[in-house]
């Protein structure tokens, strides 16, 4: 969406930024994602820039050495492998969001906090109203209305999160998750964000990955204060966030929080 990408022959995945903003974040990758090589157990790229800025690269080119695996797939996410899919991305996100976010502590990344939502809000609504149907506006004005009035939902511990977290951005080989990509939302903000990511694949795969890691890392103390957040990120009910595996209810609803999120999947 934000910058153009391509493979060459000779195994570089090179990525040529649209905007200035995508440009800082490739810069922003290219800082932080070195200093997670050998901490998680899955892969991530090691992007150099490739290209400065001028007359054909206005914003400049980072690239990488492309990654061993395939793509994930929806029949991946939904065929009877989904449980070890889920288990090995449970095990990349329980030691991406244990990685001390110290580490990352003079680079220039988003960090959320309460008063981010608040300029979040603000800054995504605008351009919103321009597009949406008048119930389309009124279930995004809704639902901030209802997430800046939940205290609960800015009350978390800052962890790094990859945060777009679905299957174009997953590599995967034999019967697992093996690397992930795009890191370019990489931010400091809520580990439930990362999990409600996971609806954009259907509701039982994300049931299968929010076990899988709380198993690996504990979630928020307290009933469900964790995924009562993932709930509302993802614009699911709260009963809906986590199916038990013989659940076989309809699709997620998609997030209306403005970041970039796409359409959830429905499940077969």
């Amino acid at each position: 969406f934000y910058s153009h990408a391509f493979m060459t022959a000779s195994g570089w995945v090179v990525r040529v930024a649209r905007t200035e903003d995508a440009a800082d974040r490739h810069a922003m990758e290219s800082r932080v994602l070195p200093l997670l090589a050998g901490r998680l157990p899955i892969a991530v790229p090691q992007p150099v820039r490739l290209l400065g800025t001028g007359p054909s690269t206005r914003y400049g080119a980072f690239g990488y050495r492309a990654l061993a695996g395939r793509l994930m797939t929806e029949r991946d996410a939904h065929g009877p492998g989904r449980s070890a899919f889920a288990a090995s991305l449970a095990e990349g996100l329980a030691a991406l969001h244990a990685t001390p976010s110290e580490m990352v502590a003079d680079v220039a990344m988003e960090r959320l906090r309460p008063a981010s939502f608040s300029r979040l809000r603000n800054s995504v609504l605008p351009e919103l109203r321009k597009r949406l149907t008048a119930s389309e506006w009124g279930r995004v004005t809704g639902w901030w209305d209802r997430f800046l009035a939940d205290p609960s939902l800015r009350n978390f511990e800052p962890v790094l999160t990859h945060g777009d977290v679905w299957w174009e951005n997953l590599l995967v080989d034999d019967g697992r998750v093996t690397g992930m990509i795009d890191w370019e939302w990489l931010s400091v903000g809520d580990a439930a964000w990362d999990l409600a990511s996971a609806h954009q694949m259907g509701d039982l795969f994300a049931g299968e990955l929010w076990r899988a890691y709380a198993a690996r890392r504990p979630l928020d103390p307290g009933a469900g204060r964790a995924e009562h957040r993932g709930a509302v990120h993802a614009g699911l009910p709260r009963r809906g966030l986590v199916p038990a595996p013989s659940d076989a209810r309809g699709p997620a609803r998609p997030s209306v929080g403005g970041r970039g999120r796409r359409g959830l999947r429905r499940d077969p």
